[in-house]
């Protein structure tokens, strides 16, 4: 039994090879129709407890709509055979179903240890993609890039190449995941080409190369993708890239046609909503905004509910429901493992100014400025100011909410919009700083902004009072 064993090991099973063929051509029934048949014949026992090992590593390629089945196969192979549970094979696959029912990555790590990714291919790559359900990324990119070494089946091939790029992805190593990507497409056909080309437009998006991702989905056939997930996926990559493109009304329309999808994970499902409601932010559409945020909120997970809250926030701001603002923000800051804290206390200090709570405004300010939110919670203490008529305080706080922004930047405008509006407010004697901020504010404001017509007003104020300066000391 042990010199069969040792042989078996060292060669693939002759039936298996129909099965690999119909997998690399995506005939999937096909496959386990074969793989049943063969695993049904009287043979030795070993022989077919193994043939069950590969019908759970199909099942297996379906993560976690075939734990079911792929369970089901593995305690059928150690009801023919007991001594399976001592191939890579089966422990891999046993691993790869514990972590898609949430097991913790050291236990995951543990179970596989023993594994020879070089011995057996196969257990490797399923060793894995049990690594990457559990985010054991560096892991699981460490085994995939052993396996480039080997010789795996044809589908299993463009997997790995999927999978490192996944666990790529993950790492941040975007680059890398490119390349990866782009021989996942080269190797396949298909509905899992055009699905490999979706993550390959996903990668690109994060490199900030749009154009590149646009030309990626343009390649895209819907026709083969159909109405499902990746159609959504898509969808939301497509309105992403035209929102950064600002092009927020083509965005809203291809979220829309992605969110309409039926049965669609929570998680896309969850991104295309919260990606709806920033589109709406842009279109000054807060209302509608409040409900796109309202239902990411419901769909959320984990650490998404809080950032759909903070969204709702603002988007509860924008709309004028102060109230309702005060009480999301109070929600989020019972939250004490949320990353941005400190911006929530600014957005609650400006929710406290324009409900007219100066005071309230004030030191909730100053508790954001103490945390680090520079920018916004000077602008917060200089509106603060301005309302209660303290022109020289309000232009020290505008002037460090401009110090602590980016020049171009949605504060650093802000900051310098409302420096023009403080020394407006002066009179002649300030003439010289309310052009300086008036031209650098008007640079970076968009010609429909109501502010661009008040900035050219204060522009040729300042100019007049500069005149008459002159004249005066002339």
């Amino acid at each position: 039994m042990v010199a069969l064993r040792m042989l078996f090991r060292r060669s693939p099973l002759a039936e298996l090879g129909p099965t690999h063929k119909a997998l690399a051509q995506g005939e999937y029934e096909a496959a386990f129709a074969l793989l049943e048949t063969v695993a049904k014949r009287p043979r030795n026992l070993t022989f077919q407890a193994t043939y069950r090992l590969h019908l759970a590593a199909l099942y297996a390629l379906y993560e976690e709509e075939g734990i079911e089945g792929g369970a089901l196969e593995l305690r059928t192979a150690v009801g023919i055979d007991q001594t399976i549970v001592h191939e890579p094979l089966y422990q891999a696959l046993y691993w790869e179903f514990a972590a898609y029912r949430g097991e913790s990555l050291g236990e995951v790590k543990l179970g596989i240890r023993e594994i020879s990714v070089l011995e057996d291919p196969i257990a490797g790559y399923h060793a894995a993609c049990a690594l990457l359900a559990v985010d054991g990324n560096k892991s699981a990119a460490v085994i995939l890039d052993l396996l480039g070494a080997t010789t795996l089946p044809r589908h299993l091939d463009w997997r790995r190449w999927s999978r490192l790029g996944q666990a790529q992805q993950k790492l941040g190593k975007f680059e890398q995941a490119i390349h990866c990507f782009e021989q996942a497409v080269a190797l396949t056909e298909g509905y899992e080409r055009e699905s490999e080309r979706i993550n390959l437009a996903s990668c690109q998006f994060e490199t900030a190369n749009h154009q590149g991702a646009l030309t990626t989905l343009k390649d895209v056939n819907d026709e083969v993708l159909g109405d499902n997930e990746e159609f959504a996926v898509k969808r939301y990559l497509l309105g992403r890239i035209h929102l950064e493109n600002n092009n927020p009304n083509q965005a809203l329309e291809v979220l829309l046609e992605g969110y309409m999808i039926r049965g669609l994970a929570r998680e896309t499902a969850f991104s295309i909503a919260y990606a709806i409601g920033q589109v709406l932010m842009t279109l000054g559409r807060f209302k509608e905004a409040v409900k796109a945020f309202a239902e990411a909120v419901e769909l959320s997970e984990g650490d998404n509910r809080t950032i759909a809250l903070h969204e709702q926030a603002h988007a509860l701001t924008e709309s004028k429901c102060y109230a309702e603002a005060q009480l999301v923000y109070e929600d989020i800051l019972s939250d004490p493992s949320y990353a941005r804290r400190v911006e929530v206390f600014a957005g609650l200090a400006e929710v406290l100014f324009r409900s007219g709570d100066y005071e309230a405004a004030e030191t909730i300010s100053r508790r954001a400025l103490d945390n680090g939110a520079t920018a916004a919670a000077c602008f917060c203490l200089g509106n603060i100011s301005f309302e209660c008529f303290r022109y020289e305080d309000a232009a020290t706080w505008y002037e460090k909410a401009a110090s602590a922004s980016k020049k171009g930047s949605p504060d650093w405008v802000g900051a310098q919009q409302m420096l023009a509006d403080v020394f407006a407010q002066i009179g002649s004697k300030a003439a010289p700083r309310l052009l300086q901020h008036a031209e650098a504010a008007i640079e970076y404001t968009d010609p429909s902004n109501e502010w661009h017509l008040t900035l050219s007003r204060y522009i040729e104020l300042a100019q007049s009072q500069l005149r008459r300066n002159y004249q005066k000391v002339n």
